[in-house]
């Protein structure tokens, strides 16, 4: 894959928290968009990419300061991913009242440790 790296001056506006990730919402003023700009973003879009973020213009040397990214596995879940996208479909299914997802995960999660909490001695 073709090396992009790029700054742009925005505004985060959005934090939404997923059932396996996160979704951030970061606003660009038109004015400070070129169209080389936008052709990268459009090329990313969809590819695994790496974000960092600053309250100021990154020089390099804030590059050497900068933790490694660990790469994310892509393949198979984890097991508690895979719990988790079981209670999930069980809420789409039925959702016994519970107004969101992580109602439904934190209820079901809690009576399955006490479940098993009960079986210590």
């Amino acid at each position: 894959m073709e090396k992009i790296i790029f700054q742009v001056q925005g505004q985060l506006i959005g934090f939404q928290s997923k059932i396996n990730a996160y979704k951030f919402t970061f606003e660009v003023d038109k004015s400070q968009m070129s169209g080389d700009h936008l052709s990268r973003f459009h090329y990313l879009q969809y590819k695994p990419s790496h974000m960092t973020v600053s309250s100021h213009v990154v020089e390099a040397a804030d590059i050497i300061d900068l933790p490694p990214i660990k790469p994310v596995e892509h393949g198979e879940k984890t097991h508690s991913q895979r719990l988790r996208a079981v209670f999930y479909r069980l809420w789409e299914q039925n959702s016994e009242g519970f107004k969101t997802p992580d109602e439904h995960y934190k209820h079901y999660m809690d009576k399955l440790i006490n479940f098993y909490k009960d079986k210590l001695e």
